[in-house]
Parts: C-alpha cells; structure tokens; sequence
C-alpha cells in the first residue's frame, strides 16, 4: 500500500493549504478524528474531495500503533516515499537474518562485509534521500550517495541510526532540511570532516563561473577555520569550509562530481557506465588532476582503470567502496518514489 497520507501532506503543501512538516501533520491529523474531519470539510468545501468523511479516513487515514520493539519504534512510522527504504535497526529475528544476509554478500562480492550499514544508513533515511534526490546538479543520487558513503558523514550515519535509547528522535519526526543537524559540528556541517570538500572555498569561483554552484558565502558557506595550515596528502593547501545545512553541502559535493564527469566527457576515452561511475569516484578521491593524468594513458575505461589498480590500489579500492554502496542502492530500488495518485 503506498503511502497516501504522505502524498496528501505534499499536494496540501504545494497549493498552499498546509505550511508545516509532515511529522506535524502527522501527529496533528493521524488517529485524531476531530481534527481529520475538519480537514475533510475544508477540502470537500474547496472541491479538493468529493467521496465521504469514511472514504476519506480510509483512504489517507490509520491509527498510529505503538510497537514493541525498542524505545526508537514506539511510533510506528508511515509508508515510505520511496520504494527501497527499510529500518535496519528492528530487533525481530526476520530483520536480523536479512541484515546478516547483507553482510555476507558485501564480503562475498566485494571483500568488505561491514560496508553494508553505510549502505543501510542511507537506505533507512527518507529526508537523506530527498536532499540527495535534491541536489542542484541533479546529479544521480545513487552516485552521490556512493561519494558521501565513504566520508565521515557516511560514518556518522551509520553511528546515528545504531544508537539505540529514550532520547532518539525518528527521522520520520523531523523537519527537512534538519536530519543531520544533531550529528553536525557546531550545527555546521564540516567540508572537510563530513563531505570531503576540503578545497570548496578554492574551488567556488571555478564552480559558479562554470554554471555548476548558486550556492552564497555567508548564507550558504563560511570558511572552516583550521589551526595552522592545512596541506592534504598531496601537500596541497586546502580551503575548507562551513555548510549551513546538509542540503548546501550535497549540492557543494554534486559541483565537484559534475565537473569530475565533464572532465572525463572531454577526454574522449570510451567508458561504459559503469567505468565511468567508477573513475569520478577515483576523481572525487584521488583529485582531479590525478584522474586527468591517468585518462591521457589510455583510451578506454577498463585499461585505465587496470593501470589504476596496480599502480594506486588504495585508490582502487576506495573507489570499489562507494561503487558497493552505490549498487547496492540501485538493486534495492532506494531512490524510485512509491507512485501514487490523489483524486482532485
């Protein structure tokens, strides 16, 4: 059953009847019947309805029930808006076996059991997805989940949606734009620790010449004081900076992925999807002079990304991480939204 009460809250937003978040709708209209009544006249009285008070409980409407499996499901959450999404975290012995499942074919396939909870962190979370989904160059969100699954923010998920006490606050219950506050810096989210942007205030007017960021210093972005100077392993200098909010710094990182992908368009060398999947994640990783460098020794994707492999197989293998997450994401449907229609 899709969930309708969801696509109720989103048409209602987007004409102008409700301004709030869909957990306050939530909780204002699901198993308050008073209040679900008013709402039913009010959209009856402008022709937005037109069956009966039952049709319409019935059809948008159901008793939130209480479940007992942990202090974080005592609400039980509404159907998800996208198709993939699933909690990770019950405790009965049908999710346990799925997620031991899930550990054996990330080892089988790609050598790295564990990869599957920063798979399931980001699979687990709908508002993530939607700030994903989101981003402003409407880059493929599987890709940048790949990207963020290997940074600290991937890590700070999959630490989030472990914690398991009274003070947990379900993601259904937040506000957009808010997921990640509470495991942010300062309430900044951090290129460097979180995204890894570490150069973004270097890069910015690169990025906004080519058409790729609309993103503002000082409202979006701030740059990220480091004490003394802050040189990669490249011995670059790097200018980091403040994001204000998640989404500003998906978009931060979408500009670097487009740009890495226009480069290897521009190179000319022929890849299959894949392959080029796999070197923007090398370029995301490895920077993109590096990546340049190895796509002037080859023509195609599978012999440059042999010579990558042997001679940088730290490299290799990190990209091979994100390319787990990233497909995994894909099989599972995690970004294909529950189609649904509300009659007018």
């Amino acid at each position: 059953m899709p969930d309708k009460l969801r696509i109720l809250w989103e048409r209602l937003r987007a004409d102008g009847y409700y301004s709030k978040s869909f957990g306050d709708f939530m909780l204002q209209f699901a198993g308050n019947p008073k209040d679900t009544e008013k709402l039913y006249n009010a959209m009856r009285l402008d022709n937005l309805y037109s069956k009966s008070v039952e049709d319409f409980k019935t059809n948008f409407f159901y008793p939130i029930k209480a479940v007992k499996q942990s202090p974080i499901d005592n609400i039980q959450p509404p159907l998800q808006k996208y198709k993939g999404t699933r909690d990770y975290r019950k405790k009965d012995k049908q999710t346990l076996l799925d997620n031991m499942q899930l550990e054996k074919e990330f080892g089988e396939k790609y050598g790295k059991k564990n990869l599957w909870t920063n798979f399931a962190a980001i699979n687990r979370d709908e508002y993530l997805k939607d700030m994903l989904v989101n981003n402003e160059n409407r880059v493929d969100p599987n890709i940048l989940a790949g990207v963020i699954s290997a940074e600290g923010m991937g890590d700070d998920l999959h630490r989030v949606a472990s914690r398991d006490n009274e003070t947990y606050i379900p993601d259904y219950m937040k506000q957009p734009g808010n997921i990640l506050d509470y495991i942010s810096y300062d309430e900044r989210i951090s290129s460097t620790m979180m995204v890894g942007t570490d150069d973004w205030m270097n890069r910015y007017e690169e990025f906004k010449k080519k058409g790729l960021t609309k993103l503002e210093p000082e409202k979006d972005f701030t740059s990220e004081s480091i004490e003394g100077s802050f040189i990669n392993e490249k011995g670059e200098k790097m200018q980091p900076a403040w994001f204000s909010n998640p989404q500003v710094a998906f978009n931060a990182v979408s500009s670097y992925v487009k740009n890495i992908e226009n480069i290897i368009t521009d190179s000319k060398v022929k890849v299959t999807p894949q392959e080029k999947e796999q070197l923007l994640y090398i370029g995301y990783n490895y920077g993109e002079n590096g990546l340049k460098k190895y796509l002037s020794t080859g023509k195609n994707g599978k012999d440059i990304l042999n010579k990558i492999k042997e001679e940088r197989p730290g490299v290799y293998e990190k990209s091979i991480r994100r390319v787990a997450v990233a497909n995994k994401l894909r099989e599972v449907g995690a970004f294909t939204p529950v189609k649904t229609i509300i009659e007018k």
